[in-house]
């Protein structure tokens, strides 16, 4: 995910999954937890002065 803006201060993030259920996610040490999610497809949105960053990611 490359395209995403390095520096995450004051930075939402969140995490959509394929049927559009979303929650915000705490980004510790440059890492975004998704331990917790279940396997399959989900978009992480990143909203940086005003401009969003969106990628499609497959948690096996």
């Amino acid at each position: 995910m490359d395209s995403f803006p390095r520096n995450y201060t004051e930075t939402t993030v969140e995490i959509v999954d394929i049927t559009g259920n979303s929650n915000e996610r705490i980004i510790e040490n440059g890492t975004i937890k998704i331990s917790d999610l279940n396997a399959g497809t989900y978009f992480i949105r990143v909203k940086k002065d005003g401009r969003i960053y969106q990628e499609k990611f497959v948690k096996l």
